[in-house]
C-alpha cells in the first residue's frame, strides 16, 4: 500500500477542473470543506462567489491559516471555521439541522476516513434534494457505490480521483 502525507493541497490543475464542473452551482451556494486541510476548496468556492463556506479541520494551526486568508481578503461574513474532529462536527451540523448545497470531502488518502464518513448515519442529514457531494480520493480507493448515495460522475487527475454523488432518493 502506498503511503501518502496526511494534508496533500489541492492541485492546481485538480482544483480548475473541479470549479470548472462546478462553475454554474457555485454562486450563491453553500458549501461545506470537510478535512479542509489548507482550505484550498473552500477558499475558491468564496472567490467564485459562495454564499457562505464552512472549514472543517482538526489541525489547529491549518485552521489558524485558512483564517488568516479569510480575514486578509475580507471574508469573515461569509465563512465559519470549525477546529475539531470531522466525525463530531457533522453529527453537530446535522443535529443543528445544516444543510449544504456543495460538500467536499478530501481525507487523507488511504485512511478509510472518506468511506467511514460516507457511511455515518447522519452525514446524508447535510444534504437537501439538490445538494451534491464530491470526494477525493486515491484513486485506486475510490468508492464504487454507496448505500445512501448514487454517483453522478467520476474523473482521475493522475493519482486522484474525483467522485461526485447526490443523495438517493
Amino acid at each position: 500500500m502506498r503511503k501518502f502525507k496526511e494534508t496533500r493541497p489541492l492541485t492546481s490543475r485538480i482544483q480548475t477542473s473541479l470549479f470548472d464542473i462546478l462553475k454554474e452551482k457555485i454562486p450563491s451556494s453553500s458549501f461545506l470543506d470537510l478535512f479542509a486541510g489548507k482550505g484550498r476548496a473552500g477558499l475558491e468556492a468564496l472567490r467564485r462567489g459562495a454564499k457562505w463556506v464552512v472549514f472543517v479541520e482538526k489541525n489547529p494551526q491549518l485552521t489558524r491559516e485558512i483564517r488568516g486568508k479569510i480575514c486578509s481578503a475580507g471574508w469573515e461574513e461569509r465563512s465559519r471555521i470549525i477546529t475539531g474532529d470531522v466525525f463530531r462536527v457533522v453529527r453537530e451540523l446535522a443535529r443543528e439541522g445544516e444543510k449544504f448545497d456543495l460538500i467536499f470531502i478530501d481525507p487523507p488518502f488511504s485512511s478509510g476516513l472518506g468511506r467511514k464518513l460516507l457511511n455515518l448515519s447522519e452525514f446524508p442529514l447535510l444534504f437537501h434534494e439538490d445538494s451534491l457531494g464530491i470526494i477525493r480520493e486515491y484513486w485506486r480507493d475510490a468508492v464504487s457505490e454507496l448505500d445512501n448515495f448514487q454517483i453522478c460522475d467520476k474523473r482521475r487527475y493522475g493519482e486522484n480521483s474525483l467522485t461526485f454523488f447526490i443523495l438517493r432518493r
